[in-house]
């Protein structure tokens, strides 16, 4: 199911029992390469992305201003900022 499902990736060993009883072969398995998306859009998108967020008031998504925020409410954020340095 889960296989079916897209939330995992089966190992070779699991496809081979699969195809046994199905009665495939490995040459069955179409295997159609993923989308390759330019590091460019990607990073147009996250800036695109990141204008919106500030636009409508939420916080940046980095750690260290999350922190800041967390710190300006009075939570305790020792643990997270020691493993962040």
């Amino acid at each position: 199911s889960r296989i079916e499902n897209g939330l995992v990736d089966p190992r070779l060993s699991t496809l081979v029992r699969i195809l046994g009883v199905t009665g495939g072969t490995l040459a069955d398995i179409v295997i159609e390469p993923a989308p390759v998306t330019p590091i460019a859009d990607v990073l147009e998108r996250r800036e695109a992305n990141r204008a919106r967020l500030l636009a409508s008031g939420l916080t940046a998504s980095d750690p260290l201003d999350r922190l800041a925020e967390r710190d300006r409410r009075g939570d305790d954020t020792s643990a997270e900022r020691a493993v962040l340095d």
